[in-house]
């Protein structure tokens, strides 16, 4: 359990992640970054944002100057407000979550492409009593070929077999 929120978190938090670097790029004042809804549990400023990690850990939240969702309808006329920015640089800041998105699938994709994905090696380990393999086999013996094909991981043995 704890290991699915860390990781939702990290989801979450890279999404987050980037909105908020896309407001910043445009010239949006950050107010709050936040992991989790409702009550705050932990909140540290570091600039002009303050980075907090909220109660319930099932999203996240960027806070924007000039930004209120309770009422669409009021706008800030300062420069560094959401409702200030252009068109296309609001739909720049709402396009960085899932940007970031797909830059993190692509970064993980591209990481177990070059690092190789880890195969079983074919090795026994339990053994079942009473089977014809625990009339042959041991714990700890290595599989190295089967009718004369070579096996190099366990992955090799329902094929052959």
């Amino acid at each position: 359990m704890i290991s699915a929120i860390l990781i939702l978190s990290f989801l979450i938090f890279f999404h987050e992640l980037g909105h908020f670097i896309m407001a910043r790029v445009v010239g949006v004042k950050v107010e709050v970054f936040s992991i989790g809804f409702g009550k705050k549990l932990f909140c540290k400023k570091i600039g002009e944002t303050n980075w907090c990690l909220s109660a319930i850990p099932l999203g996240g939240y960027v806070q924007m100057k000039g930004q209120d969702d309770s009422n669409p309808f009021i706008k800030s006329d300062d420069k560094d407000s959401y409702t200030a920015k252009s068109p296309w640089q609001r739909i720049l800041i709402l396009l960085g979550g899932p940007g970031f998105n797909f830059l993190l699938a692509f970064l993980i994709y591209l990481f177990l492409a070059l690092s190789g994905w880890q195969k079983l090696a074919p090795v026994i380990g339990k053994i079942i009593p009473n089977t014809p393999a625990a009339k042959i086999l041991q714990k700890g013996d290595k599989i190295i070929e089967i009718n004369s094909v070579k096996i190099k991981s366990w992955d090799d043995i329902p094929k052959v077999i």
